[in-house]
């Protein structure tokens, strides 16, 4: 796994926020950062796998999609020298902030207002002072709806924050004939206590029954257990969540002892193909390539997917973006439905067309899907996904109805770990649907006023435990969005793609 480089401060900011980030994926559970007065001290304390520790590398801030709050002022500032100010090789990380609400760089090196202006969803801003800036321009020329402080000019030199000396352990000479094993920090020579000595332990009566040997092991992964073992209050959190939350949906599960024909649903291959209609082609003439199809004479849906025919989804294959419009319309990608299927279609007859075979190895690098694979459509039901904007209030709301008193926290906060893990273990999001709630790894593209209001197809990375399948960029995530009323009528011709990964 790649190492993503991080700053002793934001490192500590993010541990008081949701403790370490054991994982990538921890990151998307961040909402706010607000305490940069605690950094990270890797002589003591040793971060996770995928992080290296380099000062001024903040990039990370871009990779939490739905941080709101973003405040690098102190929360004691004297803690810090005298108008201190932390140093930040690269702002750009900011133009990934789609869902930034509140900025505070006051207490920082920040200078490019450009800045601001990428940032959609800003409503307040407070920067450093005026002479520190470069196109303060931007202020004035009224293309921020979001208020904007600039700080008074400092009356004493501004010195820039460095990350932390690392610590060195002291030597402590050991006493005259003292254990070479004995550490006594405070060493008191005059009157040196007695060692404590173990409590003995009762001798058993005779004829009494040996108690059983238990490893400390045994007794810490019991105490473990008890402490990760939920509660019925949470999972009646859980059970009322999804009542709360359920939309109909169809889950797409990948069969891997199955062999692919050119009429399944599935991922990638040789798609079905009728010979009376003209192959889809990308922007330079080629034809394009097969990403994933449905078979819905195979499939138990209902309105308002088809409940008949072929939907397949097309993508170019020399592409390293798989042909995402990202809003620009079926140029690079195509969506087409096939009302009936011929059944007499061989695999020959699609290939004499000209249409390449995604599973081709000369394919590899422009699809994210690594094999042909079969797809299984079952009914199912979708719940709004736990990073989701509005799913803190719906979960918190829920547990006030319970008489659950929780902290004025945000809810990963306000439960305990044993309770966030039951809660994220059994409202699960990501994987391959048709309808229901879209999952990101990053942010929604869409606006508030979006016609793209419906999930037609998601296909998430998917290792399926043992193979690869699909893999978009890093761990990412491709969804294609229609309007509904259009997907009533069956007509495909408005689609919205795109994808995203960590």
């Amino acid at each position: 796994m790649d190492k993503r480089k991080i700053d002793h401060f934001l490192l500590g900011a993010i541990r008081k926020e949701i403790g370490m980030p054991s994982v990538r994926y921890d990151l998307t559970r961040i909402k706010k950062l607000e305490r940069f007065d605690f950094p990270v001290d890797t002589a003591c304390f040793n971060p996770v796998e995928w992080l290296l520790v380099e000062a001024g590398d903040y990039d990370l801030i871009g990779d939490m999609p739905n941080l709101h709050t973003l405040l690098f002022s102190p929360a004691q500032p004297f803690e810090r020298q005298a108008l201190g100010r932390l140093r930040v090789n690269d702002f750009s990380f900011l133009r990934r902030c789609k869902k930034l609400k509140r900025l505070d760089v006051s207490a920082t090196n920040f200078s490019d207002c450009r800045l601001l202006l990428e940032l959609p969803a800003l409503k307040s801003a407070v920067l450093p002072p005026r002479s520190q800036l470069t196109y303060p321009e931007v202020l004035e020329q009224g293309g921020l709806s979001a208020k904007v402080r600039v700080t008074p000019e400092p009356t004493i030199p501004v010195r820039d924050v460095k990350p932390p000396e690392p610590e060195r352990p002291q030597f402590i000479p050991m006493p005259p004939g003292g254990e070479a094993d004995i550490v006594l920090p405070k060493p008191d020579w005059r009157n040196p206590k007695p060692a404590p000595q173990a409590a003995a332990k009762p001798t058993p009566k005779a004829g009494a029954a040996a108690e059983p040997l238990q490893s400390w092991n045994e007794e810490a992964a019991r105490s473990r257990e008890v402490k990760k073992a939920p509660n019925a209050m949470i999972k009646k959190l859980v059970e009322r969540y999804k009542e709360r939350t359920a939309q109909k949906a169809y889950s797409l599960t990948i069969q891997p002892e199955a062999a692919p024909t050119l009429f399944d649903s599935k991922l990638g291959g040789l798609p079905y193909w009728p010979q009376d209609k003209p192959v889809p082609v990308d922007r330079s003439g080629n034809p394009m390539m097969l990403l994933a199809q449905v078979n819905f004479d195979e499939a138990p849906t209902a309105a308002p997917l088809p409940t008949k025919g072929m939907l397949q989804f097309f993508i170019p294959q020399d592409d390293d973006t798989f042909g995402a419009s990202f809003g620009e319309g079926q140029g690079n990608f195509r969506v087409v439905y096939h009302e009936t299927i011929d059944r007499s279609a061989t695999r020959e007859q699609v290939a004499a067309l000209g249409i390449p075979d995604s599973a081709d190895e000369a394919y590899a690098y422009f699809t994210p899907v690594f094999r042909e694979c079969v797809l299984k459509v079952e009914a199912a039901e979708s719940y709004m996904p736990l990073i989701t904007d509005g799913a803190d209030a719906i979960a918190k709301d829920i547990a006030r109805e319970l008489g659950m008193e929780l902290p004025n926290k945000p809810l990963y906060q306000a439960l305990t770990r044993g309770e966030r893990d039951y809660l994220w273990d059994n409202v699960p999001e990501g994987r391959h649907w048709m309808l229901g709630y879209p999952y990101f790894t990053q942010y929604d593209p869409r606006d508030e006023n979006s016609p793209y209001d419906t999930l037609l197809l998601q296909i998430d990375t998917d290792g399926a435990g043992k193979a690869d399948y699909v893999m978009w960029g890093d761990a990412g995530v491709g969804n294609f969005f229609i309007n509904h009323e259009k997907l009533e009528r069956l007509d495909f011709s408005d689609v919205l793609y795109t994808w995203d990964c960590c």
